[in-house]
């Protein structure tokens, strides 16, 4: 996963997704029997899939706004995981405002 280029996860897709309830901090959209999870934290928000009330898909962390990654960009994304039936798989990327990364298997 650490080969992936994440500028494609900067921006919420939202294309072809309907809402389907909104609170104060969440906001839920459907997609056939896929649900996008949107919660809102005061300072980043997190972007998680769902199949039948499992994570299921990507999980994306953004940050409100962008900061450094290293070695020469910066970007709002601070973490990606890919999930399957409820259950961590692959790599878990975490990016941190120093520069740093780690990858988390």
């Amino acid at each position: 996963m650490s080969a992936i280029d994440i500028s494609a996860f900067e921006q919420l897709d939202l294309a072809d997704w309907t809402l389907v309830k909104e609170e104060t901090n969440l906001k839920v959209y459907q997609q056939g029997s896929m649900e996008k999870r949107l919660q809102y934290y005061e300072i980043y928000s997190l972007e998680a899939h769902f199949s039948q009330e499992k994570a299921h898909g990507i999980t994306i962390g953004r940050m409100n706004a962008p900061f450094f990654h290293y070695p020469d960009r910066q970007s709002k994304i601070y973490l990606i995981e890919h999930y399957v039936e409820g259950k961590q798989e692959g790599i878990s990327l975490s990016f941190y405002e120093d520069g740093a990364k780690t990858e988390t298997y």
